[in-house]
């Protein structure tokens, strides 16, 4: 595989659409979908927020052009695999809460 000499900042928002093209004015909404895109020495620049999501990369880099993912300058990037709870909390037995909810979990912290 021939490594491609263009090198292309690509950006991803809270408030972006993965029908946009990846650019500044107009970032792509998920990691996943950029990972999907990416292209050896291509950057991700993420814009301020929280990310939920897995993101699996289904291709890399090339040697000297890597993948890369990187906070936007001076922007405050949170990525994670949890998701919140939004229920109502009732006293169940001393210091335990509990409430009624609709999920499946795996894991819960």
């Amino acid at each position: 595989m021939e490594a491609c000499n263009t090198f292309r900042d690509r950006f991803v928002a809270s408030d972006g659409d993965d029908d946009h093209p990846g650019t500044a004015a107009q970032p792509w909404r998920t990691l996943g979908h950029a990972a999907a895109q990416l292209e050896p020495g291509d950057r991700c620049l993420i814009r301020g927020g929280v990310y939920r999501e897995h993101v699996r990369m289904t291709r890399g880099g090339v040697p000297g052009q890597p993948v890369r993912f990187e906070a936007a300058p001076g922007e405050h990037v949170v990525l994670t695999g949890t998701e919140p709870i939004h229920a109502t909390w009732r006293p169940h037995e001393g210091a335990i809460q509990a409430s009624p909810v609709d999920t499946v979990f795996e894991q819960l912290f």
